[in-house]
């Protein structure tokens, strides 16, 4: 569900899976605004806290991401060193940010020709 629409003022109003005719905009699902409109019946501070507290925990784990290769790239640990099911955990988000990667790079030379 990476497609988007917003309202006048700019706030997303709609969520699509694939992209619909008309304005929509893509986002990746950690996006602040994609954040907001998926916990849009949350309410007061403390929400707002836990929707930054998310987005936030999401930019440390692709921090932590890049720590282990780096420190596998060093050789400093193996990555057969890992539990296995660590090792699963990262090759399954390798291979889900490589899809992304790859869509929004489609997506981008897509509005590029428009």
């Amino acid at each position: 569900m990476p497609y988007v629409q917003r309202d006048s003022s700019g706030k997303v109003v709609a969520l699509f899976n694939e992209r619909p005719a008309g304005d929509a905009e893509f986002l990746l699902p950690t996006h602040p605004d994609m954040l907001l409109f998926l916990n849009s019946g949350a309410e007061g501070p403390a929400d707002e806290a836990q929707l930054l507290l998310a987005h936030l925990d999401a930019k440390m784990i692709r921090v932590l991401d890049d720590l282990v290769d780096l420190l596998i790239e060093k050789q400093v640990i193996l990555f057969t060193d890992l539990p296995v099911e660590a090792r699963q955990k990262i090759l399954a988000r390798k291979k889900t940010r490589g899809r992304l990667q790859n869509l929004s790079i489609l997506v981008g030379e897509a509005d590029d020709t428009l």
